[in-house]
């Protein structure tokens, strides 16, 4: 049974965060926000959420808020298409 739900989870999962032409190493996410992996300041603006598992990529146009390197958070709404 392990061996069974083993294979339903991805190997090779790639987060990454694209504002202001910087591109950002992400850590985890979540509805409306992403933690980055190392912290920096950002300039809110139109970008870019761009999330690959197992090679298939999906990537959200977003509107990001400001984020200082003292937030957890960087907060986005998603741009409806």
């Amino acid at each position: 049974m392990n061996r069974l739900l083993r294979s339903n989870f991805s190997a090779d999962v790639q987060m990454e965060l694209h504002v202001n032409g910087v591109q950002y190493s992400v850590a985890r996410s979540g509805p409306g926000y992403v933690v980055l992996a190392d912290h920096a300041e950002i300039q809110g603006g139109p970008g870019m959420v761009k999330i690959v598992v197992d090679g298939r990529e999906d990537c959200k146009s977003v509107i990001v808020d400001d984020y200082f390197p003292f937030d957890e958070f960087v907060r986005y709404q998603v741009i409806e298409e």
